[in-house]
This record gives structure tokens, sequence and C-alpha cells, in this order.
């Protein structure tokens, strides 16, 4: 697999922090889970959720399935 657009600077562009936020997928995982799952493909240290998400997009990085707990 290749990785493609790393780029380690904080992410602030609100547009493109609201489509981020706004995506369903990554509310129920925690901000530590998704770093640790951007980093083992791009070996670098993630500094944040937004970059860590963004890089899990760009470069087709599987993403665990939350179920909720059962009642």
């Amino acid at each position: 697999m290749a990785i493609t657009d790393i780029s380690l600077r904080p992410i602030t562009d609100p547009t493109l922090l609201k489509k981020l936020a706004a995506m369903k997928q990554f509310h129920g995982l925690s901000d530590q889970t998704l770093i640790r799952l951007a980093r083992r493909v791009t070996v670098f240290k993630i500094p944040d959720r937004w970059l860590a998400i963004s890089l899990i997009l760009a470069n087709g990085i599987p993403i665990p399935v939350v179920t909720s707990p059962k009642r």
C-alpha cells in the first residue's frame, strides 16, 4: 500500500474540519484509537484526531466497527 498525502501540519480549514467532524463512522472511536490506526500505516507521530481521520481517509485504512452495548 502506498502512503499518500502525508502532511503533519494541523488542519485549520474550517470547512474541512466540519466535514471531518460530520463523519459519523468516527464518532465512537477515541482520539487515541484513531491516532494509533493512522500511525500504524504512516509510522509518524500523529498530533491530533483530525489529522488522523484525514490520513485514514486518504490512505484507505480500515477502521474497526463500533457496536452499541447490548441492554
